[in-house]
Order: C-alpha cells, then sequence, then structure tokens
C-alpha cells in the first residue's frame, strides 16, 4: 500500500490525465494561445494538468497540437472567466 502525501494549503496538486472540463478551458482560451505562440494551431488536444487553488485556481496543462507539444498556463478567477496566463512550445525529442 503506498502512503498518501498530505496536500500543501495552496500548493499544488499531483499531475492527472486531462478531463472534460480541463480540455473546455483551453478551447476557450485557444485563440489567446494561437496568438501568443504566433501560430494557428488544430486539434489542440490537453493530455495532462496540475491545479492550484489560489484567490480562483492556477491550471498547467501540457497539451498537443499535431507534432507540436504546448506547456498553457491558466488563471480562472471565482467568477470562472479563464485567463491565459503563459503559453509555449515544448522542444521535442
Amino acid at each position: 500500500m503506498t502512503e498518501q502525501k498530505p496536500m500543501i494549503v495552496g500548493g499544488w496538486g499531483p499531475i492527472q490525465p486531462a478531463t472534460p472540463e480541463v480540455q473546455d478551458l483551453c478551447n476557450k482560451v485557444l485563440p489567446q494561445i494561437e496568438k501568443m505562440v504566433a501560430m494557428s494551431l488544430h486539434d489542440v488536444r490537453a493530455l495532462r494538468f496540475r491545479h492550484q487553488i489560489v484567490a480562483g485556481s492556477n491550471y498547467r496543462i501540457l497539451a498537443k497540437s499535431g507534432e507540436h507539444y504546448l506547456s498553457v498556463f491558466l488563471f480562472v478567477p471565482l467568477y470562472f472567466v479563464p485567463e491565459l496566463t503563459g503559453a509555449e512550445f515544448l522542444p521535442t525529442a
């Protein structure tokens, strides 16, 4: 049996498979992501994410579009309008 580590208040949660809700967040900010990375993207698929509860929620999302992997950073205020805070391409192997 493995021990569960206690959650640190305000800390980042564990890496989890993307959920439909996380995919929806990516879809909502897709135009902003495209502007930030200066490229038109198609079929951006959320793969994994981490979540942090602050005065709202921070998300770190690993996503893929075609052959490109992206790191997407979102802040969702308490009134639930997602705000893109960063996006960048990740190097491929």
